[in-house]
């Protein structure tokens, strides 16, 4: 009522009054040397035509960077400039932080090219971002040149530096030098440290930083005051006359209190425009009106733990149909679906739960407990999304309009161009009655929201379920979880009895006799056969069912879900499916349409049966099967536990994973009963018990339909099918043993070289179980008993067996080579040659391409690896599994977990678990453990760009072996990240000693002591440091390569350092005494020390970023002077943080902690000098006299403690006034 209200009142003022100036108008235009503290300015992006007339402004939901609208200039497009420190790169350079008028906040430097600058109302978070003119050069780039086709030219290809501010180009998104760009026009310049660099851009109208040198030119205007205190209110409300909001408790929508306080004063302000008022009492009310929306913006009610229900908000649904629609999991085809919104229906309830990261939530049906997976697709009717047991995998929501939420796939890329998830599904205008979940295409309405389809298709409400409703659906909930629990034992039981029967296929008489029809061609009648989806080749001999029967492999379909056959003509109860592949024989098609055909076959599916394909028909599951490794063409037999009219063939995954098939043949037939291997017939007893448990099917059914099932019926249920198991040999476990063992043995060697077994007598106690199990478990007719010992015996001598194998030792390191023997393409070919190619890390960044393969010379056959940590890798138990994490010693990173299909292989700060499985042929895979690996995808080398990849099929490059490491053939590896002529803070995850022996003029420092005075008004600290050769792993140092003058240019350097015998990971703190340092880029707090390669500086406002393995100076971890070394180097500071006050120990020399000093405290000393820190002690506390090292005079320094001590104790010398106790 009240929105309807403001909208009458704002018409009716429409009516009373004119339109009046906007408060700022374009004033003139700011050069760089122009800008000064305080300017209140204008922003206009000038590199591009695409967005011409479009000023800086934020997202008022999302608070992130973007273009305002063509032509409109109000309050929103402001920005003040508020005088920062000195640009990192540039002494000189002067920086201003960027805050916006309106909501005051600060811009931060993030994002990049698809992610939008975000802001922060904290200056010490905000970029200080330096103007540079673009009548200069511009001062960095990420090339040095463009060629007329846009390509760009890496340095060392071209002597020239980069010196446009872009380049030519006829599409509208790239710059044209000679378009608004003047000698007034600049870029914003940010350097987050002193070497790295970016600009604010404009890519494709999402504003951010990133290191592009083009795109990022604009002009800064003179914001000119204009005093006309009605005319800015009057342009305050109707900047704001869009934003009604709705209070509630519904998540997207506002609290109720800050909605009625904004609705409360847009309606005074309106009031206020008609009656008048003072300057003061109108800019006291833009001010409430103002915090009014500040308020409420911040106020929406945020998507929290709870039960939901998701309903569409396309409008259509309720225009063309009078009703909503709502999502719900498909129990019979497991995905997500919609249909008519009944909130009375437990169906809709989903239970969301936040998963930690920004807008990810897990998404559990109710009902069912099924949490909703991984979208199948990229976009269209196939991209659906399953449901899966167990917290695997989770669903982005993100809010995009008020009480409107956009349901996206967090593992599919550019989620706000075309997976929003949809009911629309490509077809109908509001008029389809339910159907798939979907992702869909995009319409756009809006340029800044491409992703909102018209009339909201791909948005939804999410509303919350109430307590009382709750109540009412637990009762509901646990009678449902029986009958289902009912339902899939009666599912156990068909497929257990089916297991009884053996058959006999009639292939003289398929089933399958009419097919035609397709892609382009409307079905024929009688078609037999029909796709859920076809995915058209649109080449000859595709698209039509008639080529599934044609017996030519050559001839194929290419689908996706399930395929329906009707055999209401001749129904069975039970049946033979057979298919073939394409090219199958080798007589038609070439290799690679033979290996896309082996690739592409179904493998994981699921059979249904009905006899009713009405709107109301139910499809029964029958059963499942794996056949993407059965013998071609591929047949499987299934008992329908009944005569059926209609199947149903879903395909659940290829042979390599993926959710699409490809066949040439596809046939169903009849098949009888073989008596004399059938154990329902052969197994005493059998016949009775199978007899049974199909009465019991059979009174079940009534029980489900009518979801009455009770917990006796679940355990009458229960007992009849182990009645029936306890008579049945099921030789399911010792087939897959057997088939597993022989490739085990195949190619196996007797030695101890790496993957060779180590005692012959293993392999032939394996080959004896297999030959064994063979001859008593598969007879006929067939034994229980022989079935279970001969599984036994195959099982313990296949553990045996691995046990053999020589593997990788848990603490030493290893190269991790490929063993290919079949790819001998070219370097970026997509066979490219990775035999012998090691796993290795390209830098020390945790980026997505980080991990490669390569360092192997193809003409020498030699692998190019000693000394390179990035190379080395060691294998790390991971706790309560019995897998293992793999390590790299240059980084302390682990292998990253799957990513995706054919996805770069990340890197993780944190242990990944990795099957290490021994293939046999002195072969092993690695396969990462966790969650979203669920097809088992193993590491793989992708020919093009050299990534490691998870990838589907398992082939020769699949294979890899791993070579140990001496450290003393070694003797030392060798790093690139610390030029000559340099100093720094070095923080590297593994020990370093004696640096100085194996590096001309190379020197590692430790901080002795750091003292402060006032010197004409500014704090200088000194900073006294002394030359220390050992660093336990983790532990921060200062590093002087060569001269520090100024004058003298760094060089590229190789620092050799000897091999490390300690390596920490990413969750060690790395602190020393005044040292902060990061295995990753860290912040750094104002009031610091960074090296800016020459020298250290005070980190200013703000604070700063540090790159990786290198650190800060940082006063308040500083924790005593350093006593019996001497002073080598002095660092001279102004601008650092104040020393922290000295806090003495209450017990100088309680080394152990307990409150006391005495003789324990010695004893502690000495169990430190001979076992380290696995005696519990830290160095730092052993070491009481502080020089660094912890022998005899530290049991001196205790017994001095004791008996009182002397002068010359360091416990009772008098402390220097900086002094700050442990």
């Amino acid at each position: 009522m009240k929105k309807f209200l403001l909208s009458l009142a704002l018409v009716l003022l429409g009516a009373m009054s004119t339109s009046v100036s906007a408060k700022y108008n374009l004033g003139e235009q700011l050069s760089s040397a122009d800008l000064k503290d305080g300017d209140t300015v204008i922003l206009e992006y000038v590199a591009s035509k695409l967005f011409a007339g479009q000023y800086l402004t934020i997202d008022p939901q999302k608070k992130t960077g973007m273009l305002g609208k063509v032509g409109t200039l109000n309050d929103e497009n402001i920005w003040v400039l508020e005088e920062g420190p000195a640009d990192l790169r540039y002494e000189e350079g002067k920086t201003f932080y960027l805050r916006h008028l309106v909501t005051g906040l600060y811009v931060v430097a993030n994002g990049g090219y698809s992610s939008p600058f975000s802001t922060t109302n904290e200056i010490d978070k905000a970029a200080n971002i330096f103007f540079p003119s673009c009548a200069e050069d511009i001062p960095f780039s990420n090339c040095i040149a463009w060629t007329p086709n846009g390509d760009q030219l890496k340095e060392g290809e071209s002597g020239d530096k980069i010196v446009n501010w872009g380049y030519n180009g006829d599409n509208g998104q790239y710059p044209d030098p000679d378009w608004q760009v003047n000698d007034k026009s600049v870029g914003l310049f940010y350097a987050r440290d002193e070497k790295g660099w970016s600009y604010m851009t404009c890519y494709w109208g999402t504003i951010s930083f990133t290191g592009l040198q083009m795109c990022n030119q604009w002009n800064v205007f003179k914001a000119d005051y204009m005093n006309d205190k009605l005319g800015d209110l009057d342009d305050l409300v109707n900047l704001y006359s869009d934003f009604s909001p709705v209070g509630g408790t519904t998540p997207g929508y506002y609290e109720q209190e800050a909605a009625d306080a904004y609705n409360s004063a847009m309606e005074r302000a309106v009031v206020m425009l008609v009656t008048g008022g003072s300057d003061e009492e109108i800019d006291a009310m833009m001010a409430e009106l103002r915090q009014a929306k500040l308020t409420c913006e911040t106020a929406v009610i945020p998507l929290v733990s709870g039960y939901y229900y998701i309903v569409s908000a396309y409008d259509e649904f309720m225009n063309q149909q009078g009703v909503e629609k709502a999502a719900f999991p498909n129990l019979v085809t497991n995905k997500m679906e919609w249909k008519t919104f009944d909130p009375e229906d437990g169906d809709f309830i989903f239970f969301i739960e936040p998963q930690g990261e920004d807008n990810m939530f897990y998404l559990q049906h109710y009902f069912s407990e099924m949490y909703a997976g991984e979208i199948e697709a990229w976009t269209g009717t196939s991209a659906t999304t399953p449901l899966i047991f167990g917290k695997s995998y989770y669903q982005r929501f993100t809010m995009e309009t008020e009480g409107m939420w956009l349901w996206t796939d967090p593992g599919q890329s550019y989620p706000g161009n075309s997976n929003g998830k949809s009911p629309f599904g490509g077809s109908g205008n509001g008029e389809k009655v339910s159907g798939k979940l979907a992702a869909w295409g995009r319409t756009t309405i809006d340029a800044d929201k491409a992703y909102i389809f018209d009339q909201h298709t791909n948005l939804w409400y999410i509303r919350p379920v109430s307590d009382e409703v709750m109540d009412i659906m637990a009762p509901i909930k646990a009678q449902k979880q029986l009958t289902q629990q009912l339902e899939e034992l009666i599912q156990e039981g068909r497929e257990t009895y089916g297991k009884l029967f053996n058959y006999t296929v009639d292939k003289e008489n398929p089933l399958i006799t009419v097919a035609g029809g397709g892609e382009v061609m409307d079905p024929i009648e009688g078609n037999q056969i029909t796709f859920q989806t076809i995915r058209g080749q649109g080449v000859p001999g595709s698209d039509d069912y008639k080529y599934l029967i044609d017996d030519i492999d050559s001839t194929y379909m290419q689908g996706a879900g399930y395929i329906d056959v009707d055999i209401s003509n001749t129904p069975v109860n039970a049946v033979a499916i057979s298919y073939n592949t394409r090219c199958a024989s080798g007589l038609y098609g070439n290799e690679n349409q033979q290996k896309w055909g082996a690739q592409e076959r179904p493998d994981k599916v699921n059979l249904y049966a009905t006899n009713d394909i009405g709107e109301g028909g139910k499809w029964d599951f029958v059963g499942s099967a794996n056949m993407g490794s059965l013998e071609l063409p591929a047949t499987q037999t299934f008992s329908l536990g009944g005569e059926y009219k209609y199947l149903r063939y879903e395909v659940i995954t290829n042979a390599t994973g993926g959710n699409y098939f490809t066949i040439s043949e596809f046939q169903l037939y009849k098949t009888g009963v073989d008596q004399t291997s059938s154990q329902y017939y052969t197994t005493d007893g059998m016949k009775d018990k199978a007899d049974a448990l199909m009465v019991a099917i059979e009174e079940a059914l009534p029980i489900v339909e009518a979801n009455t099932a009770t917990s006796e019926d679940v355990q009458k249920m229960t007992a009849a099918i182990a009645a029936v198991k306890e008579l049945y040999a099921d030789t399911t476990e010792l087939s897959q043993l057997i088939a597993d063992s022989e490739v085990l043995l195949e190619g196996v060697v007797i030695g101890d070289e790496m993957g060779q077994l180590s005692d012959e007598e293993l392999k032939t106690n394996l080959e004896t179980a297999i030959s064994e199990a063979r001859k008593n478990a598969f007879t006929t007719p067939i034994s229980n008993e022989a079935v279970r010992t001969a599984t036994t015996a195959v099982k313990e001598a296949k553990a045996a067996f691995l046990a053999g194998i020589k593997s990788f030792e848990v603490g030493k390191w290893y190269f991790i080579t490929n063993l290919d023997e079949e790819r001998f393409g070219e370097e970026g070919a997509e066979d490219a040659f990775c035999g012998g190619s090691a796993i290795y890390l390209r830098n020390k960044y945790n980026t997505s391409t980080s991990v490669k393969w390569g360092l192997f010379d193809k003409n020498s056959m030699t692998l190019n690896a000693d000394n390179d940590p990035r190379a080395m890798w060691r294998f790390v138990p991971v706790e309560g599994t019995e897998y293992y994490a793999i390590q790299n010693m240059y980084t302390g990173y682990y292998l990253g977990d799957f990513a995706g299909e054919n996805i770069n292989l990340p890197v993780s700060q944190e242990p990944v678990p990795y099957n290490v499985a021994y293939s046999g042929n002195a072969k092993f895979m690695l396969y990462p453990k966790g969650p979203k690996n669920s097809n088992n995808m193993a590491l793989w080398p992708e020919g093009y760009e050299a990534d490691v990849v998870c990838h589907p099929s398992i082939d020769g490059a699949s294979a890899w072996t791993f070579i140990e490491i001496d450290p003393e053939e070694q003797e030392a590896i060798s790093i690139s990240d610390f030029a000559m002529n340099l100093i720094d803070v070095m923080a590297v995850p593994y020990n370093i000693s004696n640096i100085a022996d194996y590096n001309a003029d190379v020197f590692t420092y430790a901080i002795r002591k750091i003292s402060q005075e006032e010197v004409e008004g500014e704090r200088v600290t000194t900073i006294e440091l002394y030359e220390k050769n050992e660093f336990k792993a983790g532990e921060p140092c200062i590093i002087v390569l060569g001269s520090i003058d100024e004058e003298v240019e760094c060089e590229p350097n190789s620092l050799v350092i000897p091999f490390p015998t300690e390596v920490i990971d990413h969750t060690q703190p790395m602190v020393a005494n005044g040292i902060v340092g990061g295995l990753h880029n860290m912040k750094c707090a104002e009031g610091t020390a960074i090296s800016t390669g020459k020298k250290f500086i005070a980190v200013g406002e703000g604070g700063s970023g540090f790159d990786d393995q290198t650190g800060v100076i940082d006063l308040s971890t500083y924790k005593r002077e350093i006593t019996g070394v001497e002073t080598a180097l002095t660092l001279v500071i102004t601008g650092l943080a104040e020393l922290p006050e000295p806090v003495g120990p209450e017990e100088p020399g309680d080394v152990d902690g307990n409150g006391s000093v005495n003789s324990a405290d010695v004893v502690a000393v000495y169990n430190f000098i001979l076992i380290g820190e696995e005696s519990g002690i830290t160095k730092e506390v052993a070491d009481v006299d502080g020089n660094g090292d912890v022998n005899s005079a530290d049991v001196v320094a205790i017994y001095n403690a004791i008996i009182g001590g002397s002068s010359s104790s360091r416990m009772f010398i008098v402390r220097p006034n900086n002094w700050v106790g442990e």
